[in-house]
């Protein structure tokens, strides 16, 4: 009983953080760091994206996780978030303002972040 406990202790991170490379995005903020979007397929039907990212300050890597389901209305999201950044940009253009900062509302909570602390990656869950 004891080597059983002891070998799905000693397994269970393995599995939990067990990922393909997906695809990968440039992020300009960054200036054009490039980071990783990994998926993990629960079946045939469900997967889970893990999304890396960098805190604004550039302190500490992480990301945030989209499931399966959840995977289309992110994408919306983006979308819609691209539009209103082009428009806010030609509207910044057109009236010849160098220097903007905005904040938008979005119809997306991102339910499950995570972030590395030293060598160890956490899961913070939103509530």
């Amino acid at each position: 009983m004891r080597i059983c406990i002891l070998f799905l202790l000693t397994i269970s991170p393995i599995v939990i953080f067990c990922q393909t490379k997906y695809s990968s995005y440039v992020s300009s903020y960054f200036k054009n760091k490039v980071f990783d979007i990994r998926i993990n397929y629960e079946n045939e039907n469900s997967y889970t994206l893990y999304i890396d990212m960098q805190s604004k300050e550039n302190i500490n890597n992480g990301g945030i996780i989209i499931s399966s389901g959840e995977h289309q209305k992110f994408i919306d999201t983006l979308l819609k978030v691209q539009l209103k950044y082009n428009e806010w940009t030609k509207v910044a253009k057109t009236n010849n303002v160098k220097e903007v900062s905005k904040q938008m509302e979005l119809d997306f909570t991102i339910p499950l972040s995570y972030f590395e602390y030293g060598r160890r990656k956490q899961i913070e869950i939103q509530i």
